[in-house]
C-alpha cells in the first residue's frame, strides 16, 4: 500500500514535546491558529500554524474544529500517556505497520526504508520516522525530547518517567537540537544556531538575527541538516 506526505504526520519531536507542555498547563477549549501562535514557539505565522493544527488531527488530538478530543485529555496526563501513544499510533498509521513493530521498535534506517518502500520520499521518511518512534516509545517526555537510539531495535516503554541518568543524558546529545540564543558583547547582533553532535560535541552557526524563514530553509538545505521546527519534503 502506498501512502502519500500529505496523509502520513510529520508533527517534529520538538513541537511535539511544546504542545504537549502547553496541554499540561491548561487545555484550550478550542485548538486554533491563534492559539497555536501565541502558545507554540517556532510557529508564529499562519502557514505554519494550519501545518501543526492538521499534524494534531491526525493524531486525533484534536477534532476538525479544533476540540481537544479524549486521546488529548489521556495524552496530557503521565499516567494514560502510554495509552493515547498507542491511540495516537493506530490513528496517524497503517494499522498492519503499527502491528508490525508491536514487538519493539526497529532502528530508525528500518523505518525509513519502511515508509521508503510505501512510496514516501527520503525527506519525508526521516521526519515521520523521528515522530512515529518517539511516540512509540511510550516514554513520556521531560522537556527536551529523547528519541529512541538509532543504532538497534528498542523495546516499548511502559510509559513512565525515565530518570537522568548519565546514559540518559548520552543519548539526548546525539540528537541534533537547534537553541537560539544571543551571545553578550559586540556579537549581540548576531543568532547563533546549536546542534548537538555525537559524542558530545556541540557545533555553533552564526546567522542574521533578522534571517527570514526562507533564507533559514535554503540555508538549511545547504547544509543538508534538519530543522526540528520545520518540516522538509
Amino acid at each position: 500500500m502506498f501512502m502519500t506526505t500529505q496523509s502520513l504526520p510529520q508533527m517534529t519531536e520538538a513541537a511535539y514535546v511544546k504542545v504537549r507542555d502547553a496541554f499540561r498547563r491548561s487545555l484550550p477549549g478550542k485548538v486554533t491558529t491563534t492559539w497555536v501562535t501565541a502558545n507554540i514557539d517556532g510557529y508564529r505565522t499562519e502557514a505554519s500554524a494550519r501545518s501543526l493544527l492538521s499534524n494534531l488531527r491526525q493524531f486525533g488530538l484534536i477534532t476538525d474544529d479544533g476540540t481537544p478530543t479524549d486521546v488529548a485529555r489521556q495524552w496530557r496526563a503521565d499516567e494514560s500517556y502510554a495509552a493515547a501513544c498507542e491511540v495516537m499510533l493506530r490513528t496517524a498509521f497503517p494499522a498492519d505497520l503499527v502491528d508490525a513493530v508491536s514487538g519493539g521498535i526497529p532502528p530508525a534506517d528500518v523505518m525509513q526504508n519502511l515508509f521508503l518502500s510505501r512510496g514516501v520520499g527520503l525527506g519525508s521518511a526521516k521526519n515521520v520516522t523521528r515522530i512515529f518512534r518517539l511516540i512509540a516509545s511510550k516514554d513520556i517526555p521531560t522537556g527536551r525530547t529523547r528519541p529512541t537510539s538509532n543504532d538497534g531495535a528498542v523495546k516499548k516503554g511502559a510509559g513512565t518517567r525515565k530518570s537522568r541518568s548519565s546514559a540518559g543524558r548520552e543519548a539526548e546529545v546525539h540528537r541534533r537540537e537547534t537553541s537560539h540564543t544571543t551571545p553578550p558583547g559586540p556579537e549581540a547582533a548576531v543568532t547563533v544556531l546549536r546542534y548537538f553532535l555525537d559524542r558530545g560535541r556541540l557545533a555553533e552557526l552564526r546567522v542574521p538575527p533578522d534571517l527570514d524563514d526562507r533564507e533559514k530553509r535554503r540555508l538549511f538545505a545547504h547544509l543538508k541538516i534538519d530543522l526540528l521546527d520545520q518540516v522538509s519534503d
